[in-house]
C-alpha cells in the first residue's frame, strides 16, 4: 500500500513539474550555406546571355524558406549588394525543409543583375554567391563564390 502511494505521488510530481517546463527545440539560428557546383553560360533565344547556376543545398532547419542569389559585375562580391528578388520578395528561390535532398543537383537561371532590370551582357565577368534564407530573415554564411566570364 505504501509503495502504491509513493509511486502515485512520484508520477504526480513528475507530471506536474514537466508540464510547465520550457524545452528548447535545440535548433540554433545557424543555416547551412548551399554549395555552388558550377555556373554555365547559356545563350537565350533573343541572343542575350544567361547564367545557369547549379548548386547543392541541404537545409532541414524548420525556419528555412529558400536561397538568395547574389550577382555582381566584376570578380568579387561585396557584402552590401542586394539579392535577386523575383517579384520584389526574398528569398530568390523558395524552398522548404521538406524539399531537402543532399543528392539533388538543383539549378537557377540568372538573366539580370540584382536590380531585376539590367540584363546580362556578353564579354563581362560576373561573380555569384548564394545564401540560405530563413522565414525570420536570417541568412547563412555565403556559399563558395564563382566567377564566370560570358564569352
Amino acid at each position: 500500500m505504501l509503495v502504491r502511494v509513493f509511486f502515485s505521488c512520484f508520477l504526480f510530481f513528475l507530471f506536474f513539474f514537466s508540464c510547465g517546463t520550457y524545452l528548447p527545440d535545440n535548433e540554433d539560428d545557424t543555416l547551412s550555406p548551399p554549395a555552388i557546383e558550377s555556373v554555365d553560360v547559356v545563350k537565350l533565344d533573343d541572343g542575350s546571355p544567361a547564367l545557369l547556376v547549379k548548386y547543392y543545398g541541404y537545409n532541414v532547419e524548420r525556419k528555412f524558406d529558400g536561397y538568395n542569389v547574389y550577382i555582381k559585375e566584376g570578380e568579387h562580391i561585396s557584402s552590401d549588394i542586394p539579392p535577386i528578388k523575383p517579384n520584389g520578395v526574398e528569398p530568390t528561390i523558395s524552398l522548404s525543409p521538406d524539399d531537402a535532398d543532399a543528392n539533388k543537383l538543383r539549378s537557377y537561371k540568372i538573366t539580370t543583375l540584382s536590380d531585376n532590370k539590367t540584363p546580362l551582357a556578353w564579354g563581362v565577368y560576373y561573380s555569384i554567391v548564394m545564401k540560405a534564407h530563413s522565414k525570420d530573415g536570417k541568412l547563412s554564411n555565403p556559399s563558395n563564390e564563382v566567377v564566370v566570364y560570358t564569352e
